[in-house]
């Protein structure tokens, strides 16, 4: 629990993307990748081969925000994401969002370091007017206080109403053979973005902390008690990535989020800690993104 703390202590402020580059060629490899700074980044996905790299500074524990504008600003292309380290290992990867094809990611960095970012085409299509625009920002939990689970909350009924920002610690353990999950719901309101963000496998890097056997499943539902729960979105663990959800409430009031791991297993090492909180919104974002949203 003290290395929790730590990791909450150096987190930084939310910091609003200011400044707009222009990617410089050749950066179609980790080698020649541009360095970025906090701000915005335009680009082109030029050919159906293209990939353009990017490298960021960051200090253990820093929270960096991804964003990509591409289809919120009418460009064809399908954006994907992917996060390397300096040995060329990929740590963090995203392709879609709950609602959009424009890719949305929440990085903590687990050492000081340089990594490497990778914008292309998830479709594998590119060509002149595949423009993106890439927003990098800081964010913050809002929050150090860290709160046990309810232990009671093995389904969807049981869920507690808990506070956009939480820090949740909880544990996927079963006495009867059966598998676990733990359901827990957050008030929001109409527009408002969050990060639902597992922290588990990520503990490996943490001094002091044994990382957790938990192969993680995070599934965001809509609910209302007599009707059948209706997904919105959901995320598995992968490659020593944690899962983690962003979504923008679509309407007031509730949504319930269900941990679990994503092959049923349970013990008392399949711990975790849930981080939620509010995302800054870095760009606009049309209506109609939205029309087959829940």
């Amino acid at each position: 629990m003290i290395a929790t703390f730590v990791f909450l202590t150096l987190l930084p402020a939310v910091v609003a993307a200011q400044r707009e580059d222009r990617e410089r060629e050749p950066n179609d490899t980790r080698r020649d990748a541009n360095r970025v700074s906090l701000g915005v980044v335009a680009g082109e996905i030029s050919s159906n081969e293209d990939a353009d790299y990017f490298k960021i500074a960051l200090p253990e524990f820093g929270i960096l925000y991804l964003d990509i504008e591409a289809e919120a600003a009418g460009s064809p292309l399908d954006a994907a994401i992917e996060i390397y380290r300096s040995n060329n290992v990929r740590i963090a990867a995203m392709d879609n969002t709950d609602c959009s094809y424009d890719p949305e990611l929440v990085f903590v960095a687990p050492e000081d370091g340089t990594f490497y970012i990778k914008v292309f085409a998830a479709d594998g299509r590119g060509g002149e007017g595949f423009s993106y625009r890439l927003h990098l920002a800081t964010a913050s939990v809002g929050t150090e206080e860290v709160v046990e689970e309810d232990l009671m909350n093995d389904f969807i009924s049981q869920a507690d109403l808990w506070p956009i920002p939480s820090i949740i610690v909880g544990l996927i353990m079963s006495d009867d053979g059966f598998p676990d999950s733990d359901f827990f719901a957050f008030e929001g309101h109409k527009g408002q973005k969050v990060v639902f963000d597992i922290f588990a496998v990520r503990n490996e890097g943490v001094s002091g902390v044994d990382p957790s056997s938990l192969d993680g499943r995070l599934t965001l539902y809509q609910w209302q008690e007599g009707e059948d729960s209706v997904v919105l979105a959901e995320n598995l663990s992968a490659n020593k990535a944690d899962p983690q959800i962003i979504h923008t409430f679509q309407e007031d009031g509730p949504l319930y989020l269900e941990v679990a791991d994503q092959w049923n297993e349970t013990g008392t090492n399949h711990y975790y800690f849930l981080f939620v909180y509010e995302l800054p919104q870095l760009h606009e974002v049309p209506e109609s993104i939205f029309e087959d949203c829940v």
